[in-house]
């Protein structure tokens, strides 16, 4: 599990084309899900949003991926985004399946209501 200052601060998770969103945290402020939001086209083919995701949070042996995090969904955006949710494993696995659908509802509620271009 990662803290949230650490991640939104750390040079060890920067990422220069996507957008990082903490959705959930736990008293102590560390993530319980996150999510990630790029360009999908810059029109003349995938975007630099696209080749940073491909290389760092969707590869599982990324130093830029938060070790024991999983993709929970992934979806489409107005204004040619796209983004990812990703949640800390074993919290997952702790919540029972009214839970987590309950949970992933609430955070693509809330993905969609960040900014005006979601």
């Amino acid at each position: 599990m990662i803290n949230e200052t650490t991640f939104l601060t750390s040079t060890n998770y920067v990422l220069s084309f996507i957008e990082k969103h903490v959705i959930k945290k736990d008293k102590n402020d560390n993530i319980l899900v996150f999510g990630a939001v790029y360009h999908i086209s810059d029109g003349s083919g995938f975007s630099k949003g696209v080749v940073e995701m491909n290389q760092t949070l969707w590869n599982p042996e990324s130093s830029k991926r938060p070790k024991g995090y999983l993709i929970i969904n992934h979806f489409e955006l107005a204004g040619n985004r796209a983004g990812t949710l990703f949640v800390e494993r074993d919290w997952y696995y702790s919540i029972g399946h009214k839970m987590k659908e309950r949970i992933e509802q609430e955070c693509l509620l809330k993905m969609n209501k960040k900014g005006t271009t979601i």
